[in-house]
């Protein structure tokens, strides 16, 4: 596993957390979970697939690059999005940089909207809570792996009946992603090594993405205009969290996203 930049250490606290929760619930007991909740990767798949462009409404706290967010409760922000017209939810769940957790990805995934979860992702036991917390997808960040890891957590997380939004940040990492046939490839605009954020890099990138594939912009969304260079781009889809997060009234934001949708 490659651990590039700033990213190192949140990936070894990651990890240890992870280690945590599998010794109080070991794989046996998480695969049972498993079998609690029906195959959701289709909802997934059908929301980002809409006419038009659809967006991926993210709940989170903080951020390390942001710091804090919002202390918004979390029922309430699913509400607001839900009545404006959120195809999806995004759902944090790492809990020291995002103040997220596995109880928000179960509570939003017992809305009828499908739920992603994100978190950076490192092996088939985070890929199971997923399925046990009731997502219908998560994202795979395709820098964190080798080609052929890429290719199996793929077609692992396919068997448990998740989709799989599979993220790149460069055209370099184009060719492993395609050949890891994903349901999604999303081009993030913000450096994992710097958390900076460089939104022309995904209208650069998303036009090299194959039609085979559902197309995400992430990160840097801020407004309807950045969302239509996004659509022109050849995006199905927007994955928009701290904006949400930070607005005075993000009900009126996602509208104005939406409204984008519906000129386009």
């Amino acid at each position: 596993m490659k651990t590039p930049g700033r990213l190192a250490p949140i990936l070894e606290a990651t990890q240890r957390r992870m280690e945590i929760r599998e010794a109080a619930l070991p794989r046996t007991e998480l695969e049972r979970r498993c079998g609690h909740h029906p195959f959701h990767r289709d909802n997934f798949v059908s929301a980002l697939a809409e006419p038009g462009l659809s967006v991926i409404a993210e709940f989170k706290r903080r951020s390390p690059s942001a710091g804090s967010l919002s202390d918004a409760d979390l029922n309430q922000t699913l509400d607001t999005y839900e009545r404006y017209g959120a195809n999806a939810f995004s759902i944090l769940t790492d809990e020291e940089n995002f103040g997220g957790s596995l109880q928000d990805l179960e509570t939003a995934s017992k809305r009828q909207t499908p739920c992603i979860r994100k978190d950076f992702i490192l092996n088939e036991y985070m890929m199971m809570e997923a399925r046990a917390s009731g997502a219908s997808a998560l994202l795979l960040i395709a820098r964190l792996f080798e080609p052929e890891e890429l290719k199996r957590f793929t077609a692992f997380t396919h068997d448990l009946g998740l989709a799989v939004l599979l993220e790149i940040h460069d055209p370099s990492e184009l060719d492993a992603a395609i050949a890891a046939e994903p349901d999604a490839i999303g081009v993030n605009a913000r450096d994992l090594s710097t958390f900076e954020v460089f939104p022309e890099k995904v209208l650069e990138v998303l036009p090299m993405i194959p039609s085979d594939f559902l197309k995400v912009a992430e990160s840097g969304i801020e407004q309807a205009s950045q969302a239509q260079k996004a659509l022109d781009a050849g995006a199905d889809a927007i994955l928009v969290g701290s904006a949400l997060m930070r607005a005075e009234d993000p009900g009126a934001l996602l509208k104005s996203l939406k409204l984008q949708q519906e000129s386009a």
